[in-house]
């Protein structure tokens, strides 16, 4: 995660002053499957999981992939 536009901000500032729009290759679906998973988050580093009502069930980043549950599952895909 890029985070140099951190060290620009003021104490004070407001969050729409520096958002911008989730790209499409940002979001997957609960249902993906790990390999798609694995290549958005080697383009970006992280993927938000969004519900069918668009809505944000989480965020996944490539530090997840070092989670026990995780591990263990792709253990035993090998």
């Amino acid at each position: 995660v890029d985070t140099s536009a951190l060290e620009r901000l003021a104490p004070l500032q407001l969050v729409r002053t520096i958002a911008r729009s989730i790209e499409p290759d940002e979001v997957v679906a609960p249902e993906t499957p790990l390999p798609s998973v694995f290549e958005a988050l080697s383009r970006r580093g992280h993927a938000l999981v969004l519900t069918e009502r668009r809505e944000l069930a989480g965020i996944v980043t490539k530090w997840d992939l070092g989670r026990p549950a995780v591990v263990g599952r792709l253990f035993a895909q090998i």
